[in-house]
């Protein structure tokens, strides 16, 4: 290009530089600084005779100038888009380092041009340091503007997400927090070496970033949901933890579990990506597992369980387990529980995942600033010797705790459902244990009783269970054998009438049990009139249950076969589904 051109589009780029700076929505006065050096330079490039730009030194300085002037309106044209500008000052605030290197190359092309004006004048790093805190300043009084802007822009990316309408406020909150935190790192050198010291533990992911999609369970110290982490694109679990406020020294131990939690990796450890830390918004971003908690699975009953998938299962949540002991200094997990036990699928297995540990500090803050009351069932795995005031968690109250988790997975029951919180700490401080029905394998119910054995010293540790786990499933060999049924009780069963938990006959295929389908006062009449002490929810029950009353209660009516209900009241939707095996015996 000849010099004449190049001088020409130099003319006119620095222009478009100074009309585009009267407009910019941030940064303004550095983009007006980086604007006058750029016309300095330019106004004395008129002086430069004509056969001095014919020089190659001269060209060749000539058309560096040249572009570096294009790139500083393409830059400077970014604070002037309407569209974009506030999310620029969102993620990088005052461009400092751009400007910083924007000038340096300002400073050695017009050096390179040796123009004998006063570079040194014209670049001082005073008026730069001036014009950053200037442009700091003035995004600090759009704060509000900028975090609102930011929720605009969201929303027209997430219109496809239901309900998100309903997290406009926290989301404000969040981008304002983060932009502020931006600002702190550039401004206060000692909050960013607090703010460097706390991210480097794990990755701090900003509520914005999340979005909450459904709830799907509630636990001690946090509300558990299904959502979307957005920049990642990724399906995740997202706790939100019941605190509101937390002051300092809280926070730091806050800190510290959390910390230690992103640190740990391991196959049947559940993935912790990172965690938010902003006011009114603490939550725990994790991996997300579809099947949710083996409480749920065993609930449902879907799906049902062989004994290999039980070994299957038992083996990896004690190798979870076994794998946060091994360290130097063994980290107890403090809440093993078959809610805390996730589970997917994996092909055609399982995967199951240890969540929940090591959350001690979080829990207790729960709990001191929650008004939620956590369920009870908690109790129903605590070790014992953990009843007594100042009860410390071991290795060993974690192997109790394994104990109960086995037991759940060999019955498909809650543990001690029929005791009320007084009882169970009778029972359990005295020794007794929920009953092992006699159907589970001898050497399965015999390691549930080592586990979970009165003296701590007398439970094997997590390798000797893995040990004799891998021995019980070489023994059993039964790869596809059907769910065991206690016998004291009436397992899940295929009856295909709504609700009916009952066994099928497998000599007419109807069902061998009894289900209820009247509401609940026409239940509780019932259990009245029966003296039962049965669950509300159960409303089904076996033939072993019913005494001569039933029949008092329950005939045969006109040869059908279908077993009528009848009420000294005569309510008619007082009845019985009409799949009831007759058969004599099983």
């Amino acid at each position: 290009m000849d010099p004449g051109t190049n001088l020409k589009i130099v003319y006119q780029t620095a222009v478009a530089i100074k009309e585009i700076v009267e407009v910019v929505k941030a940064n303004q006065q550095q983009c007006k600084r980086l604007s006058q050096r750029i016309d300095a330079i330019t106004s004395a490039m008129k002086a430069i005779p004509d056969e001095e730009l014919q020089r190659y030194e001269r060209q060749k300085s000539l058309n560096n100038y040249r572009h570096c002037i294009e790139y500083c309106c393409q830059f400077v044209t970014q604070f002037q888009d309407e569209k974009s500008w506030f999310s620029k000052i969102f993620h990088k605030q005052n461009y400092r380092e751009e400007f910083e290197e924007l000038n340096l190359r300002l400073t050695q092309c017009a050096t390179d041009l040796n123009l004998g004006i006063n570079l040194t004048q014209i670049f001082d790093p005073k008026l730069d340091v001036s014009d950053q805190v200037t442009d700091l300043d003035v995004i600090k009084s759009k704060l509000d503007e900028v975090a609102e802007l930011m929720i605009q822009k969201q929303d027209e990316q997430l219109r496809y997400i239901e309900g998100i309408e309903q997290d406009m406020e926290a989301r404000f909150t969040s981008f304002k927090y983060q932009l502020e935190l931006a600002i702190w790192k550039i401004s206060d050198p000692q909050k960013a070496q607090n703010i460097a010291e706390e991210e480097h533990g794990f990755l701090h992911i900003p509520y914005y970033d999340l979005v909450l999609e459904e709830c799907i369970g509630q636990g001690g110290f946090a509300d558990v949901y299904r959502g979307k982490w957005l920049s990642r694109d990724h399906n995740v679990a997202i706790k939100v933890i019941r605190i509101q406020y937390i002051d300092e020294r809280v926070k730091q131990d806050i800190v510290n579990e959390i910390s230690i939690m992103h640190r740990v990796r391991h196959d049947h450890i559940l993935s912790m990506f990172g965690a938010c830390m902003e006011p009114d918004k603490y939550a725990l971003i994790v991996e997300y597992m579809s099947l949710g908690s083996l409480y749920d699975v065993l609930r449902r009953q879907t799906p049902q369980f062989s004994w290999s998938d039980r070994c299957s299962v038992a083996t990896q949540l004690v190798n979870g387990i076994n794998y946060l002991h091994k360290f130097s200094k063994p980290i107890i997990h403090r809440d093993i529980k078959s809610l805390n036990i996730l589970m997917t699928e994996h092909g055609k297995d399982f995967l199951v995942k240890v969540a929940d540990f090591s959350l001690a500090k979080i829990r207790h803050e729960a709990s001191r600033q929650s008004s939620y009351a956590p369920p009870v069932a908690t109790l129903l795995w605590k070790a014992p010797e953990l009843f007594v005031m100042h009860g410390k968690h071991t290795t060993a109250s974690d192997v109790y705790a394994i104990g109960v988790v086995l037991w759940e997975l060999a019955t498909g029951r809650e543990p001690y459902a029929d005791m009320d919180v007084s009882m169970i700490y009778v029972c359990v401080s005295q020794g007794q244990r929920v009953a092992i029905p006699s159907n589970v394998p001898s050497s399965f119910a015999e390691l549930i009783s080592k586990a979970w054995a009165q003296e701590p010293k007398k439970r094997p540790t997590c390798q000797e269970l893995l040990n004799s786990i891998k021995e019980i499933a070489i023994e059993l060999d039964t790869n596809n054998k059907p769910m065991a049924e206690p016998q004291e009780f009436a397992a899940p069963g295929t009856c295909k009438e709504l609700g009916c938990k009952g066994r099928i006959c497998a000599k007419c295929h109807k069902c061998r049990d009894w289900h209820f389908s009247g509401d609940q006062d026409q239940w509780n009449w019932v259990c009245n009139y029966m003296n039962w002490t049965m669950a509300d929810e159960t409303r089904w029950f076996t033939r072993d249950t019913v005494d001569c009353r039933a029949w008092e209660l329950f005939t045969k009516r006109d040869g059908a076969t279908c077993l009528d209900s009848i009420d000294p009241r005569e309510d008619p939707s007082f009845f019985l589904h009409d799949h009831i095996c007759l058969c004599e015996k099983h």
